[in-house]
């Protein structure tokens, strides 16, 4: 059996498709896409909506997956979508683009993001008893187990709402920086207090992009970054050098281009979790909603 998962998200657009063999499957194609679908939207946006230009840019990407899927022919493709579609007004736009490309899309709930991502988060990691966090464009997941029952929250904060909140200048003063960490703190402080928090997964753009920034890597290398681990003094570090120009920025080897505006927003708020947590140390996973959506 073959599987095709597209994940869209407030920033990147992910495309995976997988084989079963037995009980096992086998990742046949990997990619994803920066397309910022949520630009403009904030923090505190209530009426959002998709900018035409956010949308042209994920018609183009669907026409492009679209030709990469058709060259495995899956069995089934699920298309799911995230938080900047369940907070933006204009959903039928969204919708309509996928009929176009002749693609399904189920706008799931933070509940079914937070089922999906926990069981994708440990593909082939297999670690037991592991909690998670889900660091998005638009939002925060973090998801633990509690008597075998799955736990957690969806945060309104990611990193790309929290650079438009917050960080609109090319560098960042402290000012601005110590309002973001209140939000973020703000946000946290409405979890759920216990101590079943503890062996924790980093999943998605933030995470796999400081570990290759710590391993120096110009290139996407799959086998390098699933199961790195990274501790509070390797992301405190990190997050200094990211406070530069955007110019500095693009010359950081392992940063992508168009990654460079938020990955500052995107690792405070790593680490600022982790400290609330208190927790030093993440174990960095290349899975994440679209492998969750091939197990499940």
């Amino acid at each position: 059996m073959r599987k095709a998962c597209i994940d869209i998200g407030t920033n990147s657009a992910l495309l995976l498709v997988a084989e079963k063999h037995e009980q096992n499957w086998s990742v046949l194609y990997d990619d994803a896409k920066i397309i910022r679908l949520g630009e403009g939207m904030k923090v505190s946006d209530g009426g959002a909506r998709f900018l035409p230009e956010a949308l042209e840019r994920l018609d183009q990407c669907l026409g492009d997956f679209c030709q990469s899927i058709s060259k495995y022919s899956p069995d089934e493709v699920n298309c799911y979508a995230t938080a900047a579609a369940r907070k933006a007004e204009n959903k039928e736009d969204l919708l309509a683009i996928f009929s176009k490309h002749d693609l399904s899309l189920d706008i799931i709930t933070g509940e079914k993001e937070a089922e999906l991502t926990y069981l994708g988060a440990n593909f082939q990691t297999n670690i037991e008893d592991y909690s998670v966090i889900d660091i998005g464009g638009g939002s925060t997941e973090i998801l633990w187990k509690e008597e075998n029952q799955l736990v957690g929250k969806s945060l309104p904060v990611g990193a790309v709402v929290l650079k438009e909140s917050f960080f609109l200048a090319d560098t960042y003063q402290e000012a601005e920086i110590r309002l973001a960490k209140d939000y973020i703190l703000k946000q946290l402080n409405t979890l759920p207090k216990t101590e079943s928090i503890h062996r924790l997964i980093a999943v998605a753009g933030t995470p796999t992009t400081l570990v290759m920034c710590e391993k120096g890597l110009s290139q996407y290398e799959r086998e390098k970054i699933h199961g790195a681990v990274l501790n509070q003094k390797d992301i405190e570090k990190w997050l200094q050098k990211f406070n530069t120009t955007q110019e500095d920025r693009y010359k950081i080897v392992g940063l992508e281009a168009k990654r460079a505006d938020i990955i500052f927003a995107g690792t405070l708020i790593l680490l600022e979790t982790m400290r609330y947590l208190n927790i030093d140390t993440v174990l960095v996973s290349v899975g994440g909603l679209r492998y969750g959506g091939l197990l499940k």
